[in-house]
């Protein structure tokens, strides 16, 4: 067995705790691990939102970028006074875009979803 510094959740027993119930485990490289990739499209001309599945069942960490009509592309969340807001939230069961814009065209959201849970 492999020595290091490993600590798990509140409530998992850090001697049997699977890898997504552990906080932190020197035993690995420290990069996060991606589980999926996803790409969600919507025709935004004031407020939408598109959802996916991502089954993991618990919420994880994830990384987002926005390809916009006109305004470029962007981490998410932007925001911009008077132009509008473009996020990505997570919850247990799925991952959301949505868009509160005057930019109105295709929103294409590009996300990444790590291994790692957040909460």
């Amino acid at each position: 067995m492999a020595q290091g510094l490993i600590v798990s959740q509140a409530g998992f027993d850090v001697g049997t705790a699977s890898t997504e119930n552990l906080v932190f485990d020197s035993r690995t490289d420290g990069s996060f691990k991606i589980s999926a990739t996803y790409t969600i499209t919507f025709n935004s001309s004031s407020v939408s939102s598109g959802t996916v599945a991502h089954g993991l069942g618990y919420v994880p960490a994830f990384f987002a970028i926005v390809q916009t009509p006109s305004l470029g592309d962007f981490v998410v969340p932007y925001l911009n006074p008077g132009v509008g807001m473009l996020k990505v939230y997570a919850n247990s069961t799925n991952i959301v875009a949505r868009a509160i814009t005057l930019d109105s065209g295709v929103h294409t959201f590009k996300i990444v979803v790590f291994k790692e849970k957040i909460v």
